[in-house]
C-alpha cells in the first residue's frame, strides 16, 4: 500500500512522490536506529540525504518523524516503530487471502504476531483489531542472546554505567570502538558496566552472546533510573532512545525499563516476555514518558503507568490478564484490541486514558476491576461478553462519550458502587431478550427513570 506525499526538496520546490506506508522520510540532523528504518520505495533522496518535511503540503507525513502512515481504521497492522503501514475496514480485511508483507530492514526480519485465521476469527467477533510485528531473526545470533541500545550522550554527563543480567557470556560494544566482555550465571543478577566517552554524541551499545546459549536480561530497581541506565539521582535515565532485542534476550524483571524517560522505541521478539517465571512482572515501563508503541506478551500491574505518550500496543495471543494500574495516565491512548485469553482487568487498568476511543474485550474476561475505564471520556461503545460476572466500582465512570452498552450475559453481572456513574442520559443499554426485568432491577446499573434499555 502506498501513498502520494508532497515534500519540498533541496532547492525548497515542491515535488510529490509515490512512497509506501512506513516509508521513514530521511531528516536533518536524524540519525540512530529509529530514523534507520526503511522500507522499498521510489522517494529519491535529496544531495545532502534529507528533505524538509512541510506540514502545509501533506498531513499523510508525520512531521515530528517524517514518517508516511496510513489512516487508522478498523484493522491496523503497525511496523516496530509504531506506524500503521497498512490499515483496512473489517470488511476489506476478511476479503483478504493473505497478510500483506511484514517488515523487512537491515537483516531485521519482522514476522505478524497473529495467524491470518486467528486474526480474521477475532476481526469477524469484534470488528477490529490491531496487529504488530516481532523480531524473527537477528543474522548471526540466532542461538545467542542479542541487546541493542541507543543512546545519546550530552556534556558533562559521559559516563554511564550499564547493568544487565548474563547467563553464559557476552561481548560488549560500546558504541565507540571499545568493546569488553562480561560472564554470569543468571540473567537476573545485575552485573554494572561503567564506561566513559570521550565526546558527546549518539551511540549503539551493543551486548552480544559469544556461548550458546546466552540469555540476557534487564534488572530492575525500584529506585528511579536505576535500571539498565541510571547513576546517581537518575543522572543518565534520560539518554536510551531505542532498544532492539532478539528472541534469548530475557528474562527480566519489576522496573527493568522503569523512568527511562527517553526510550520511544522497544523492539523484539515474542520471546522477549515482560514475565518472570510465568507471572506478570510490575512496574516495567514505569514513567517511560516517551514511548510511542510496544508489542507485548503481558501487562503486570503499574506495566505502562504514566507512560504519556503511549499510542498504540499490540498484545500477543498469551496476554491472560491486565494488571492493576497497568496503562493508567496513558492519556494519548487510542485503541485496545484485548485477545480471547484474557480473563481480568485490573483496578485502574486504564484510568485517565482520556483518548482511548475504541476496545474490544475478548470473549473469555470475567472480571473488570474498579476504576478501570472511570474518566475514559473518548469511549463511546462497548460490547461486554457473556463471560463477564462483575464490574468493579466506578468501573465505567465519567465515560461522557458513551452512548451504546451491550450486555452478552443474561445474568446481569455484579456491578459496584457508581460503576456507570455520570454517563450521558442519551447511551443506550442494550441487554439479550428475556433479561430486561433482571438489568433494570439490578443495583449499581444506570436507572431506567433515566436510560433507555432495549433487548436484543
Amino acid at each position: 500500500m502506498s501513498q502520494t506525499v508532497k515534500l519540498l526538496d533541496e532547492d525548497h520546490e515542491e515535488q510529490s512522490y509515490i512512497v509506501p506506508n512506513g516509508f521513514r522520510v530521511p531528516k536533518a540532523g536524524g540519525s540512530g536506529m529509529a530514523t534507520a528504518y526503511f522500507a522499498e520505495g521510489t522517494l529519491p533522496i535529496s544531495e545532502n540525504g534529507t528533505y524538509d518535511v512541510h506540514d502545509k503540503l501533506s498531513v499523510l507525513v508525520d512531521v515530528a518523524t517524517g514518517v508516511v502512515t496510513a489512516d487508522s481504521k478498523d484493522v491496523n497492522f503497525y511496523d516496530p516503530f509504531g506506524n500503521i503501514i497498512y490499515a483496512y475496514s473489517a470488511d476489506e480485511f476478511l476479503a483478504l487471502s493473505e497478510f500483506p508483507a511484514a517488515p523487512d530492514d537491515e537483516g531485521h526480519q519482522y514476522r505478524w504476531a497473529r495467524s491470518i485465521s486467528a486474526a480474521k476469527q477475532y476481526v469477524t467477533a469484534y470488528g477490529m483489531l490491531d496487529i504488530g510485528c516481532y523480531a524473527n531473526y537477528w543474522p548471526d545470533d540466532t542461538l545467542n542472546g542479542y541487546l541493542e541500545i541507543e543512546i545519546e550522550l550530552v556534556e558533562g554527563r559521559l559516563s554511564p554505567t550499564l547493568r544487565v543480567g548474563v547467563e553464559g557470556s557476552a561481548a560488549v560494544s560500546f558504541g565507540d570502538g571499545t568493546t569488553t566482555t562480561i560472564s554470569g550465571n543468571s540473567s537476573s543478577t545485575a552485573i554494572s558496566i561503567p564506561h566513559s566517552y570521550a565526546s558527546p554524541g549518539i551511540y549503539s551499545v551493543k551486548v552480544t552472546g559469544t556461548r550458546a546459549p546466552t540469555t540476557i536480561g534487564i534488572v530492575g530497581n525500584s529506585n528511579a533510573g536505576s535500571s539498565l541506565y541510571g547513576g546517581a539521582n537518575g543522572a543518565y535515565s534520560d539518554i536510551v532512545r531505542s532498544i532492539f532485542r532478539n528472541n534469548l534476550a530475557g528474562p527480566d524483571s519489576s522496573y527493568a525499563f522503569s523512568s527511562l524517560y527517553a526510550l520511544k522505541h522497544m523492539i523484539g521478539s515474542p520471546v522477549v516476555t515482560y514475565s518472570n517465571g510465568g507471572a506478570a512482572i510490575t512496574n516495567v515501563f514505569l514513567s517511560c514518558f516517551s514511548l510511542e508503541h510496544v508489542y507485548l506478551t503481558s501487562a503486570g500491574d503499574y506495566a505502562f503507568y504514566n507512560c504519556g505518550a503511549l499510542l498504540s500496543v499490540c498484545f500477543s495471543l498469551s496476554v491472560n490478564a491486565i494488571g492493576s494500574s497497568a496503562f493508567r495516565y496513558c492519556r494519548r491512548l487510542r485503541r485496545i484490541s484485548l485477545p480471547d485469553a484474557v480473563t481480568t482487568i485490573g483496578n485502574y487498568a486504564f484510568e485517565y486514558c482520556y483518548a482511548l476511543s475504541r476496545v474490544s474485550f475478548g470473549n473469555s474476561l470475567t472480571s473488570i476491576g474498579a476504576y478501570a475505564f472511570c474518566y475514559c471520556y473518548g469511549i463511546s461503545n462497548i460490547t461486554l461478553p457473556a463471560t463477564l460476572t462483575t464490574i468493579g466500582g466506578s468501573a465505567f465512570a465519567y465515560c461522557y462519550s458513551m452512548k451504546e452498552i451491550h450486555f452478552r450475559s443474561a445474568t446481569p453481572p455484579t456491578a459496584g458502587s457508581a460503576a456507570f456513574t455520570s454517563l450521558p442520559t442519551d447511551c443506550v443499554i442494550y441487554v439479550p431478550q428475556g433479561s430486561l426485568g433482571a438489568y433494570t432491577s439490578a443495583s449499581n446499573y444506570p436507572s431506567r427513570n433515566t436510560y433507555t434499555y432495549i433487548e436484543e
